[in-house]
């Protein structure tokens, strides 16, 4: 396993660090993409119970990443909920754009090492 690792890393070569990068990126984005759940749990839970009274809300103890996004919005009342589905839906928006953008990057950063490498090779 170690000789595989060592080979790998030479093969690699000075672009290691590239490729390092390349999959941090690709972690981000895995992250932001389990955000996105989030939202749709936070819009069932709060959204529908408002506006449906007869409804009972599912979770009424959120976990500390809902509680984070839920902190963002405005407070939960049926006057506003044209406001907070808003507030969901550019959430929503943003967390897809942004990790779109990272695995945009991390495939880019991947594709560039690949192609500097082959040529050195």
């Amino acid at each position: 396993m170690i000789i595989a690792i060592r080979s790998l890393v030479g093969l690699l070569g000075r672009y290691k660090h590239m490729y390092l990068l390349s999959a941090l990126l690709l972690m981000l984005s895995i992250a932001f993409r389990s955000l996105e759940p989030k939202i749709l749990q936070l819009t069932i839970d709060h959204a529908v119970v408002l506006a449906e009274p007869e409804a009972s809300p599912g979770n009424n103890d959120p976990d500390a990443v809902a509680a984070a996004l839920l902190s963002l919005l405005p407070v939960l009342e049926a006057e506003n909920l044209g406001a907070l589905l808003l507030g969901l839906a550019m959430m929503y928006v943003v967390i897809a754009l942004m990790r779109g953008s990272l695995l945009f990057a991390a495939d880019a950063v991947k594709a560039w090492c690949a192609e500097k490498a082959g040529k050195v090779l």
